[in-house]
């Protein structure tokens, strides 16, 4: 659920910022693809493997399961979860590269300074 606001919410700033400065159409496919495949990976690590950590999902909880579900379970969700997080961390990282293209830094993309 988190994920698509955070995917919705960068859709807009993509959109928005786009009247601004120059960001790669690229990249943002590259983002939602990224996303889907980690969103599919997460699918079937919850519904084939039956991994269920809910919010225990940081390591080492996920690998020592108690026999709950399989190692392959949380390889599958933790991969999904590393794949999402890169495609946003690429993405983030090409909207604040046309920014400072755009503006010569941050400060004065804020208005900090002339």
């Amino acid at each position: 659920m988190i994920g698509i606001v955070v995917l919705a919410a960068s859709a807009i700033m993509w959109y928005f910022l786009n009247q601004y400065v120059q960001p790669s159409l690229a990249i943002f496919k590259l983002n939602i693809v990224l996303f889907v495949v980690g969103v599919i990976m997460v699918l079937i690590a919850v519904f084939t493997f039956d991994f269920a950590a809910a919010w225990t999902f940081l390591y080492p909880l996920p690998a020592i399961s108690g026999g709950m579900w399989g190692k392959t379970a949380a390889a599958l969700y933790l991969g999904g979860m590393l794949i999402i997080g890169t495609g946003f961390l690429i993405f983030f990282l090409d909207i604040s590269r046309s920014i400072i293209k755009e503006y010569g830094s941050f400060a004065r993309s804020l208005g900090w300074l002339n």
